[in-house]
């Protein structure tokens, strides 16, 4: 797991899942960077990408799983997590858009101190639901890590197993095999 840390906001989000050219980036820098994203930011991009996505004349409902399939790449953070950074967050953003504070507070508090592992470590899983949902997808995030690690190693990009394997689709496989993992496990 890498060190290095990247908080998405929403709009982020929705340029990942209407172009194609950033959802690229996270799948590309997956294996260098851990992605997060708090809560309300996913919230924001599900409230908004139904009327963009009209506008646009695109099928709501497969645009809407891509968004899905990102929190397997971009974490999602719970309110309880970023909570105690929303004082110096505000302090910080002053009189831009106080609507933008828990961005800013994952941020701080990946910039706290410590390793992204480190920090999630201490993620506060006292709530039973989140914990059995954390709990219920350890073997598909540790399968996802032995194969980016079994590739790092080997030296290959996303791109060259993807051409090995005959496909085009980048980071397939290690989608797929926790998809794959996912549906056993249910």
């Amino acid at each position: 797991m890498s060190d290095r840390a990247i908080v998405l906001d929403a709009n982020i989000l929705i340029r990942a899942v209407l172009g194609r050219r950033v959802r690229e980036l996270i799948v590309d820098s997956a294996d260098k960077v851990q992605f997060f994203s708090p809560d309300v930011a996913y919230a924001d991009a599900r409230k908004y990408l139904p009327e963009l996505l009209e506008k646009r004349g695109v099928n709501s409902e497969s645009a809407m799983a891509v968004l899905d399939a990102l929190e397997s790449l971009v974490w999602p953070l719970e309110l309880g997590v970023y909570e105690g950074f929303k004082t110096k967050a505000l302090q910080r953003i002053a009189m831009r858009d106080a609507d933008d504070w828990p961005v800013l507070a994952c941020d701080l508090d990946f910039g706290s101190g410590g390793t992204v592992l480190d920090w999630l470590m201490n993620v506060p899983l006292a709530n039973p639901a989140v914990r059995q949902a954390h709990d219920a997808q350890a073997p598909e995030f540790e399968l996802a890590r032995e194969l980016i690690a079994a590739r790092t190693q080997a030296g290959l990009t996303q791109g060259d197993v993807a051409a090995r394997m005959g496909t085009k689709a980048k980071g397939k496989v290690e989608r797929s095999a926790v998809s794959i993992q996912s549906a056993k496990s249910r």
